[in-house]
C-alpha cells in the first residue's frame, strides 16, 4: 500500500485566505483613514495655538502700530483655517479647509520671525 504524501493547500483553503484578508481589508482601510485625518486635524490646530502664542507675545512687546496684528486675523496652518476673534484662538466645531469670509489681505510673514513652516497669518 502506497501512502500519499500531499503537499501545498487546496484551492478552496486559498479562497478561504483571500476572503478572509479582503474583510479585514475592508473593515481597517476607513479606519486608518479616519484616524490620519485626525492626526493632520490635531497638528494642525497644535500649529495654530503655537501661533496664537507667538503673534500675542509678539503684539505685547511691540509698540509700534503699524505692525500690529490686532485682536481678529486668520490663522493658517498645514491646510486648515482657524479664527482668532476678540483676541482668543476659536476652537473649531468643524475643520474647515476654505478661508472664511472677510479675511483679505495677507499679513507680511516677515513681522513675526519665527513662525513655522506651513503657518499663514490673515488680517
Amino acid at each position: 500500500m502506497k501512502k500519499s504524501n500531499k503537499k501545498g493547500f487546496t484551492i478552496v483553503e486559498l479562497v478561504i485566505v483571500i476572503a478572509v484578508i479582503a474583510i479585514l481589508a475592508a473593515v481597517l482601510i476607513p479606519t486608518f483613514t479616519g484616524v490620519s485625518r485626525r492626526a493632520k486635524e490635531s497638528a494642525a490646530l497644535q500649529g495654530a495655538r503655537d501661533a496664537y502664542t507667538k503673534v500675542a507675545a509678539f503684539d505685547g512687546f511691540n509698540d509700534d502700530d503699524d505692525t500690529d496684528i490686532g485682536e481678529n486675523y486668520l490663522i493658517k496652518s498645514g491646510d486648515y483655517y482657524f479664527e482668532v476673534k476678540d483676541g482668543k484662538l476659536v476652537e473649531p466645531e468643524e475643520y474647515t479647509k476654505s478661508k472664511p469670509a472677510g479675511y483679505d489681505t495677507d499679513i507680511v510673514e516677515s513681522t513675526i520671525e519665527d513662525l513655522a513652516d506651513g503657518i499663514e497669518l490673515w488680517k
